[in-house]
């Protein structure tokens, strides 16, 4: 069995040297294969755009592991409210503030 771990990061991205790409080198030497995509148009998020690109995402790579980090945990659960998700593990990371707002 394969073990694909996919990273998304939250608002503004999480480039060298966020605490996300260190995770990304060190799942690529020591457990399996990862996706850390830049999800389009960070600065500004969409809604729509990213739950689009992240299905992409997800039924190109099926991961077994999904980290989210930020938005990507509001990301995750409006994926969710679209369609069943089956991943073994899914880590979530310091949500973002309640009263965020994203169109």
């Amino acid at each position: 069995m394969s073990n694909n771990v996919l990273i998304l990061h939250g608002w503004g991205g999480s480039d060298f040297p966020h605490w996300q790409s260190e995770l990304a080198g060190e799942i690529a030497k020591n457990y399996g294969t990862v996706s850390f995509p830049l999800l389009d148009n960070c600065h500004f998020p969409s809604k729509n755009r990213w739950v689009k690109q992240v299905k992409t995402i997800l039924g190109e790579f099926k991961p077994n592991t999904v980290v989210c980090h930020s938005l990507a945990n509001t990301l995750w659960f409006w994926l969710c409210q679209k369609e069943m998700v089956e991943i073994e593990r899914l880590i979530m990371v310091s949500p973002p503030s309640l009263t965020t707002n994203i169109e």
